[in-house]
Order: C-alpha cells, then structure tokens, then sequence
C-alpha cells in the first residue's frame, strides 16, 4: 500500500481491524512530497504462515533426536554393562575352575538333561582316586565304577533322587581301574 502523507488519516482506518504478521513503513520524499510505502501481509498469506506449527515441528524435531540419543546412550551403556558382567563372570568360572582343578577331593558332574546322565566334567584328583582318566570318564554314566555290584542297596535312593531332581547322600562301593575298591560318597 502506498499512500501520500496527506492520505495516511485513511491508511491508518483501514489497517486498524487487522494486524498482520508482518509490517514495515518506510518514508521516502519523492517530488517534494512526503511518501509512506506501507509493507504488511494479508490476512490469507498470515493465514497460511501460521508459526506455531514451525515451532511444533522444531519441538517435534528435538523430541525425536533427544530420544534417538537416548536409546543410542542406553544401548552403548547397557552393551558396556553386559561385557563388563560377562567379564566378571567369566573370571568367576576361572577360580570355581582353578578350585576344583586343585581340590583334593574327587569331583564328577555329570548332565543330568541328557539321557543316562552322562559325566561332563571330573577333577584331577578323582582321576588319581580311581586310576581313569578324565577322557574314559566323560560321555559315560558313572554306573561303570560299581563294575559287578550294581544292585548295592544306596543305588535305589540315589536313582529316585535324580528322577525327583532332588538331592540326597549316599555311599557306593566304586572300583579303581586296577579292580581295587574304594568308598564313593556322593
């Protein structure tokens, strides 16, 4: 809108009932008149330049890269806690190990999810207890250390033990690989 300074009485009625988003007067002197050059934008062009939604978009925008960076630190922290616990378990499992590796006491584990309970692990000190070593044991059921006694009365308590997933204490006579016997408590 351009108007001559005398007219500006009637600029000012007509842009009194809306205020636009944008506006600018700039006063210029032109053939020795005064001159009002009068920048605005009209009600539609605001209409559709409505900043709110910017400002949402960028609250929106911030949001998300917050939250991707979040869950990014999260799962950096959580893979960092998980090798740290892996490592602590890790070591944890080396000592148990170094311990019975250097018991004196003979040690058999045998898997009890698999059928005939099959020995997965024995110590060195069971190897010297029963003259096998460690390779003629794993695999095999530990019924072959009762060679000819294998109806010895504590079998039953300790078969019905295993079938019940429960513990129990017995004592079985058990033959070394040279045939002499010794006393196994389990």
């Amino acid at each position: 809108l351009v108007t001559n300074s005398h007219d500006n009485q009637e600029r000012s009625d007509r842009s009194a009932n809306y205020k636009s988003v944008f506006q600018k007067d700039e006063m210029l002197k032109i053939g020795g008149r005064d001159w009002t050059i009068h920048f605005a934008t009209r009600p539609a062009f605001d209409k559709l330049s409505d900043r709110s939604k910017h400002i949402f978009i960028l609250i929106g925008g911030i949001s998300i890269s917050l939250l991707i960076f979040g869950i990014t630190r999260s799962l950096a922290t959580t893979r960092a806690r998980a090798f740290e616990l892996a490592e602590k378990m890790t070591e944890q499992l080396r000592i148990q190990e170094r311990a019975l590796n250097s018991s004196n006491a003979g040690v058999i584990i045998t898997d009890a999810l698999q059928p005939d309970n099959p020995v997965i692990y024995i110590n060195p000190a069971m190897e010297e207890i029963s003259g096998y070593t460690a390779a003629e044991y794993i695999g095999r059921n530990c019924r072959f250390l009762q060679a000819a006694e294998g109806n010895q009365p504590a079998l039953e308590p300790l078969r019905r033990a295993i079938q019940e997933e429960s513990s129990c204490k017995v004592i079985l006579r058990n033959f070394r690989k040279d045939g002499k016997l010794f006393w196994n408590e389990l």
